[in-house]
């Protein structure tokens, strides 16, 4: 059993680090389910969050790569490249559930 990790982490990290991590694609459509756990690890049927569509490319105000980047502890980098995520942040978990898994389903239209 996993539980999501809702913490985001700091921008030096996602840089650094940006090479390791997969990124989504940009103007796709994903969608989010959540699986419950009881406390004997049985899960629920995955419960529908969200369909989620990645900025594209070209948005406004949405940086895929920076150049020339100074971070906050003056370290500067001539390219950085940010990966593309979601996070969710649960609250609110129904009694007797122990954990919880974030899913990406199969849209099916």
């Amino acid at each position: 059993m996993r539980e999501a990790n809702s913490n985001v982490s700091n921008e030096e990290g996602r840089i650094r680090e940006s090479w390791l991590t997969k990124s989504l694609r940009r103007n796709e459509l994903y969608r989010y389910g959540i699986i419950l756990y009881d406390k004997t690890g049985n899960p629920s049927p995955t419960k529908w969050i969200a369909d989620i569509r990645t900025p594209n490319l070209y948005d406004k105000y949405f940086n895929t790569f920076i150049s020339h980047y100074k971070s906050s502890n003056g370290k500067t980098y001539d390219l950085a490249s940010l990966p593309l995520g979601v996070s969710f942040n649960i609250k609110n978990l129904p009694t007797g559930c122990t954990g919880y898994e974030i899913v990406r389903c199969v849209r099916r239209e």
